[in-house]
């Protein structure tokens, strides 16, 4: 029972977490619309300028992730800088 209310508080908190096109479109479906994680690692609690590096970085090869990198290859500069600062934003959703 408990399991289910957590549910759907959980449920309920998405709908009201705003996500700019440009996440949902690239981000959301392996990080989560909240970006607690799906496939992907949960993003919240990191910096702007951490989630800039590791984008450029997945971008660039540095950090190996052919599905990151098959993302990023198509995303200009302008783009993962209004990611990462999207990002930087988020909160940590319980």
């Amino acid at each position: 029972k408990d399991g289910l209310k957590a549910l759907k508080d959980k449920a309920g908190n998405i709908g009201k977490f705003k996500v700019s096109k440009l996440y949902r479109s690239k981000c959301a479906s392996c990080h989560g619309v909240n970006g607690n994680g799906i496939i992907g690692p949960k993003l919240y609690g990191q910096s702007t300028k951490e989630v800039l590096e590791k984008l450029t970085d997945y971008k660039l090869g540095r950090i190996e992730s052919p599905v990151m990198r098959g993302i990023l290859m198509s995303i200009e500069e302008k783009e993962l800088k209004q990611l990462a600062n999207e990002i930087g934003q988020f909160k940590n959703a319980k």
